[in-house]
């Protein structure tokens, strides 16, 4: 019988491109440990396949005051719908990493949101939601590498054929510039005319 890697998506929301910053670097350390990853757009993620999802990451800022990130509009607005049930996520795991300003007084909102959320609908957290501030010193990196190491132990608990030698093992960075990145796209014909132009405006 074939053994199945399970992969690791990753959706992101920006607006003037640190969330894609993280997200990458979530990516890219997945990726070291053995894991194969799909990094997507929140904008390119048809929201109706949540549910069909195992394991389900999302790096997302908080903009003006307390706002969505422009590209995450569309799917924010799903799954706020009210016919959506408390169990329509059940089964599916996720993990949330924020990135805002504690100088505003709805810092992180949009994170935080995100992660009531999908807990509401039925999804599990892997681990505690991450706060990136850019308020500090180091950046939003000083809450993005405790969370992802709290992410990789949790995930091998999980599953620990999301990293077959372990979580602790890195694959040499020269090994994965070589191997070819996967970008899907996901269409949705009822979202054209509302997404054709979502990223307008954003410095991403």
């Amino acid at each position: 019988m074939e053994d199945r890697r399970p992969k690791l998506v990753i959706l992101y929301a920006t607006q003037t491109g640190n969330a894609l910053d993280a997200a990458e670097r979530v990516a890219r350390e997945a990726e070291r440990r053995g894991c194969p990853v799909i990094l997507l757009s929140i904008d390119e993620y048809d929201v109706s396949s949540l549910p069909h999802e195992d394991t389900i990451i999302f790096v997302v800022s908080t903009t003006g005051q307390g706002d969505t990130p422009d590209s995450m509009k569309v799917f924010w607005k799903f799954l706020l719908q009210r016919n959506l049930s408390k169990h329509w996520l059940e089964g599916v795991r996720y993990a949330v990493f924020g990135l805002g300003d504690s100088g505003y007084q709805k810092y992180n909102f949009v994170s935080k949101k995100l992660d009531k959320r999908l807990s509401d609908l039925g999804a599990m957290a892997i681990v505690e939601k991450g706060l990136g501030d850019d308020q500090h010193p180091s950046g939003y990196e000083a809450a993005l590498d405790p969370w992802m190491s709290s992410l990789w132990s949790m995930l091998n608990q999980i599953n620990d054929k999301f990293f077959p030698q372990g979580p602790d093992f890195l694959i040499p960075d020269m090994k994965l510039i070589d191997q070819p990145k996967i970008h899907i796209t996901y269409h949705s014909v009822d979202k054209v005319d509302s997404q054709s132009s979502p990223n307008s405006g954003n410095l991403v």
